[in-house]
């Protein structure tokens, strides 16, 4: 049986993103607030799923060196996060808005947490400042409390007295 080799464990993302979206010629997108978000959000997805994978295949080999890759593929995680403009408030509401809120707070709080228990504190701050960012952008929802309306709505008649 081969040893595994935690610089080639993940070779399925580590062909570099700014030149796949180079070769699209699509390099723009990788500015997009809401583009790399997505990449942490799925990002971390993927390495969830792939990370069980291994373990269940190669569960004593892949543990030597579990963490090693874990790190690695965390610091690139974290690496699509700094290419985000804090200053740019015009996109960067839309990832909340548009994306999934609950994914995008879970990744950041999953990736705060990580880093927290490494004692990475100046990560954690930048993490925090995105979380914050994204709750101080977003909307909240709209809700018309007419009963009438609401009534209307849904089909329904009021009940008569």
């Amino acid at each position: 049986m081969h040893k595994l080799d935690p610089n080639k464990l993940f070779n399925i993302f580590n062909a570099s993103d700014e030149a796949i979206y180079e070769e699209h010629n699509i390099q723009h997108l990788f500015q997009n607030p809401y583009v790399l978000m997505g990449m942490v959000v799925r990002g971390l997805e993927n390495y969830s799923i792939i990370d069980g994978m291994y373990m269940m295949r190669y569960k004593e080999q892949y543990e030597s060196v579990r963490e090693t890759v874990k790190e690695q593929f965390y610091d690139r995680l974290y690496s699509y996060l700094l290419k985000i403009d804090l200053q740019k408030f015009e996109n960067i509401y839309v990832i909340t808005e548009e994306y999934d809120k609950m994914g995008v707070f879970q990744a950041l709080d999953h990736l705060l947490y990580y880093y927290q228990d490494k004692e990475q504190y100046e990560r954690c701050a930048v993490i925090k400042s995105f979380e914050d960012l994204l709750r101080d952008t977003m909307t909240p929802p709209i809700y018309d409390y007419n009963v009438e309306s609401l009534l209307e709505e849904l089909k329904l008649k009021p009940l008569q007295d």
